[in-house]
């Protein structure tokens, strides 16, 4: 039966935080999550002590995010998920916390000195498979051909062994995967994205929770 109101929450004793385990700086995860670190980790863990209670970690696959929040599996995803407007008609979200900027990554500058130059037939585009990002890349690279990866980290690589041509990522990614590939370089950022956390859409008293609790971080420097 599925209910994770803040009550149930509570007497339950456990919040269950959904996290995809891939995506820096919000979580990254070992593969049975017994390593997990990220500002979103940072914060799950405060949150389930601001409620007293314990905190269990569950992974999520991008594209099964709606699917598996809806089918209960977890109170609330906490991975730097984007608010957009189709989550809304199955799911509720906090105050925003962070805004971010998409970013593509290139290793040929001089081939791709622009956003221009990466829409061109031919031009390969990873993206990570299912999130947000790769609705941005399929609505902004119309012709260039968009390869979505089940494997996020993976996404320099392909582009430093030349298995894509570019890269679509965002402006708080983006320095962890330069910092490792130090021969990718970033093109200028684009659009702007909201990042919330996510939970059931009649999950009203937790996201209230949530939000005089994110309101109080704000103010207190968290």
């Amino acid at each position: 039966v599925y209910a994770d109101d803040l009550e149930t929450v509570q007497s339950r004793g456990t919040l269950r935080v959904g996290v995809s385990g891939d995506y820096q700086p919000f979580s990254l995860c070992s593969e049975r999550l017994t390593d997990c670190r990220g500002f979103d980790i940072d914060v799950a863990r405060r949150v389930a002590t601001g409620l007293g209670v314990r905190l269990e970690l569950v992974r999520f696959r991008w594209p099964e995010l709606r699917a598996d929040l809806g089918a209960g599996k977890f109170d609330v995803a906490m991975s730097g998920v984007t608010l957009r407007p189709e989550r809304t008609l199955t799911a509720t979200f906090t105050r925003p916390y962070t805004v971010a900027q998409a970013i593509v990554l290139v290793a040929d500058r001089e081939r791709f000195p622009s956003l221009l130059a990466i829409d061109q037939a031919g031009v390969r585009v990873a993206v990570n498979a299912g999130g947000h990002l790769e609705q941005v890349a399929r609505v902004h690279f119309r012709t260039a051909t968009v390869q979505p990866t089940a494997k996020n980290l993976s996404l320099p690589d392909l582009v430093v062994t030349k298995q894509a041509d570019a890269l679509v990522t965002d402006s708080l990614e983006a320095p962890h995967f330069l910092a490792v590939h130090p021969t990718l370089s970033a093109l200028p950022g684009f659009g702007r994205d909201r990042k919330v956390y996510l939970l059931h859409r009649s999950d009203s008293t937790l996201r209230e929770w949530l939000d005089t609790w994110l309101a109080a971080r704000e103010e207190d420097g968290f």
